[in-house]
């Protein structure tokens, strides 16, 4: 384990869902940000519908060692999970494990580099049809 134990360690919270693409695409960006990042352990986790659920997540972090951990939203906008869900989370995790720091991002909304994501995305925008997104 070495000296990545005093490094922080990341969440990746999603809301959750059945679909096996959602899945696979919040898998993905937490492997982007591990590779680019400097964090001692990435891990997604979700609120439901999926696994691992956070508070097992947090778990799996602290076994490793963790000891501080930043929970990264992966929300839009500051909804209930935002302002309810994810506190009470972070309340039963520190509960849990009373040695290790809890810090929680702002919903991506609220970032100022929103307004150029969109931008981009508007300009990059593709041809929808049979109900599903054009890939490229």
């Amino acid at each position: 384990m070495g000296d990545r134990v005093f490094m922080k360690s990341v969440i990746l919270l999603s809301h959750g869902s059945q679909s096996q693409a959602s899945q696979a695409e919040v898998a993905e960006l937490a492997r982007k940000i591990a590779r680019e990042g400097s964090f001692a352990y990435v891990q997604y986790a979700y609120l439901g519908s999926a696994e691992p659920l956070f508070l097992d997540a947090v778990g799996q972090l602290v076994q490793r060692g963790a000891l501080e951990i930043v929970v990264l939203l992966h929300f839009l906008n500051s909804g209930n999970h935002v302002a309810e869900d994810v506190p009470a989370l972070l309340a039963a995790a520190e509960r849990q494990h009373p040695a290790v720091k809890f810090l929680s991002t702002q919903p991506a909304g609220l970032h100022p580099a929103l307004p150029a994501l969109c931008f981009d995305l508007i300009q990059n925008a593709q041809p929808f049809s049979g109900g599903s997104h054009a890939q490229t």
